[in-house]
């Protein structure tokens, strides 16, 4: 999800940090929790090389 695309994205984005129990520990310690990684309606908050391999083989 891109939030710099419109607004709708960041909206939608927002709605989700600020529900998902998956930003918990975001919320937590006042961070933003960017960047993150939608996939399927799971939240990625550790962006690691291997799930950037993982999306751009089509695997996610």
């Amino acid at each position: 999800m891109e939030i710099t695309d419109s607004m709708k994205n960041l909206k939608e984005f927002l709605k989700i940090r600020d529900n998902s129990d998956d930003f918990n520990i975001v919320r937590r310690v006042h961070a933003v929790g960017i960047p993150m990684i939608l996939i399927d309606g799971k939240v990625h908050l550790n962006i690691t090389d291997e799930l950037i391999e993982e999306i751009a083989k089509g695997h996610l």
